[in-house]
């Protein structure tokens, strides 16, 4: 059965149809294809009853239009090698410019994603090409600016898009998972320019007012809301006027009272799975390691990776199937930040980020 849906699947990419369109028909002929087999029917009937690719292929262009093929598309594709080839060559030998010139090779994947994708929109274009458009970027800005740190930051854009472009969650959780990245890109990069990383790090934060949001009781996202507005006021004037931080972090002691009296601390807005205590409890230790840490050792610079633990972990709780393609922005950005800070390889470190689409590759199915 699995084999017939998947060549179902191929069948419906050819067709101009939505996401959810397609995996409304995709669902109609599971559910069919399981119906006969209960009734005794042999996948080989099923499969006969139900028609093969061409037979589904045919009834589908009474509903749906075929997306058109790019009219010598192959060819620009076959040619792109060749291409790059010629462009490496010659800005090699003429200008000396063997780097950067080496990444006129990645013409190859986004001259096919660019052709191949031309019928399916931009937003699918532009995340498909990402992580190759992130790699030049963070390559240019390092080797003429010398801005590895903070020009690492392009590859959180990878999963940004890829949150942008799904169509599968509503617009607030959309914002609840972006929060993370934008307050992830804001403290590096005011941290970075300014040295000021306390009390920047508050930006982390952010996807608690989101998730605050989200909550369904009005009562208890107005009060959650308000003792963690209350709580960072009093932990900007401690910090500034008493001039002591690790005193100011008892500010934060309000907003916990108070998700103690409702019973919950939400980290993630309405999850109430097996494992919200864990990863309630590890939110909350891995923003004491970061604030610790960072104080006592001056490793603000990194100490803010031990914020990183909670999404992972959650990742291995509630992802079945794709673990480790779900953890890897993680463990490459934890990765990179460690190789570039302690041995100060940024200019190679970045090599890492690579693992993102290898595993995904590896655990595509």
């Amino acid at each position: 059965m699995k084999k017939y849906l998947s060549q179902l699947e191929n069948t419906l990419a050819k067709f101009a149809m939505t996401k959810e369109e397609r995996k409304e028909i995709l669902q109609d002929y599971e559910e069919m294809y399981r119906d006969a087999l209960d009734k005794g029917l042999s996948e080989a009937e099923v499969e006969a009853k139900l028609g093969d690719e061409k037979a589904v292929e045919q009834a589908l262009k009474h509903d749906f239009k075929l997306i058109p093929k790019v009219k010598n598309g192959e060819k620009y594709i076959a040619l792109s090698p060749f291409i790059a080839l010629i462009i490496f060559f010659v800005s090699g030998y003429v200008w000396g410019a063997w780097h950067p010139a080496w990444m006129a090779f990645l013409l190859i994947p986004l001259t096919a994603i660019f052709i191949e994708g031309l019928n399916k929109g931009f937003r699918f274009k532009l995340t498909a090409m990402m992580p190759f458009l992130a790699v030049i970027t963070f390559i240019l800005l390092g080797f003429l600016f010398n801005a590895w740190h903070p020009a690492w930051l392009v590859f959180l854009l990878i999963p940004v898009i890829g949150m942008l472009e799904s169509g599968d969650e509503i617009l607030r959780e959309k914002l609840t998972g972006l929060s993370f990245f934008v307050g992830v890109m804001i403290f590096v990069i005011v941290g970075y320019f300014t040295g000021v990383y306390t009390p920047t790090w508050l930006f982390m934060l952010l996807p608690l007012f989101f998730s605050l949001f989200e909550a369904k009781h009005e009562t208890y996202r107005l009060r959650m809301l308000l003792s963690l507005v209350v709580s960072i006021g009093l932990y900007l004037y401690l910090g500034y006027f008493v001039t002591n931080w690790i005193l100011a972090l008892l500010a934060f002691t309000i907003y916990v009272t108070m998700g103690l009296l409702y019973g919950k601390i939400t980290i993630v807005a309405d999850y109430d799975g097996p494992h919200a205590t864990l990863l309630k409890l590890t939110f909350v230790a891995s923003i004491v390691a970061f604030l610790v840490v960072g104080y006592f050792f001056s490793a603000f610079a990194v100490s803010w990776l031990f914020i990183l633990v909670t999404p992972t972990l959650a990742v291995l709780i509630n992802e079945k199937r794709r673990r480790l393609s779900g953890i890897s922005p993680f463990v490459a950005v934890t990765a990179f930040i460690l190789l570039g800070v302690y041995f100060e390889i940024w200019y190679i470190a970045w090599l890492v980020f690579l693992i993102i689409p290898m595993i995904a590759i590896i655990e595509d199915r």
